[in-house]
């Protein structure tokens, strides 16, 4: 709207710019894995993402499914960063990362479930290789080791006391 000699913007100008960064930030997250992707690796993930349907048709709405999607591979590219380098600005953006997620929507809960169940299962695997377990000896403990620590997990409030004595 003009009045006069100056130009007013309305308010709603800044929500699509923000939704089309957000589309393409995505489309530069595989630079964040070219260690692991390799130039032409890097080159043709960032094209399958930058010409990739469901990207470009959310990037355009001022709606919250691009900034969960962008949480979302940020949160996993960390924890990955995180277990190969282990430094910890890697474990800043991964709580950076979930924090805008449960901010953003509140998908953010299965999206948490989905990394809980991953870090269980690569400690469970560590724990195992550390033991040298082989075989259907693997398999058993694996699982055992799994459920008592989601057992652990679910109970963690009811066993206050028993923490605090340990």
């Amino acid at each position: 709207m003009i009045r006069g000699t100056v130009m007013v913007r309305s308010a709603g100008t800044m929500s699509p710019a923000a939704t089309a960064l957000a589309g393409t930030a995505i489309v530069a997250t595989p630079l964040l894995l070219r260690q692991w992707l390799r130039p032409a690796g890097t080159v043709a993930a960032s094209a399958f993402l930058a010409l990739s349907p469901a990207v470009l048709y959310y990037s355009r709405f001022a709606r919250e499914d691009i900034y969960i999607a962008l949480w979302t591979v940020l949160l996993f590219i960390a924890v990955w960063r995180f277990r190969q380098d282990g430094r910890n600005r890697w474990l800043a953006v991964t709580a950076a990362a979930l924090a805008l997620s449960f901010a953003t929507k509140e998908s953010a809960y299965l999206t948490a479930a989905v990394l809980l169940v991953y870090l269980d299962v690569t400690l469970t695997q560590a724990l195992l290789d550390q033991r040298g377990t082989r075989g259907m000896a693997r398999w058993r403990e694996g699982v055992l080791l799994a459920l008592v620590a989601w057992a652990i997990v679910a109970l963690w409030y009811a066993i206050v006391p028993l923490r605090e004595r340990l």
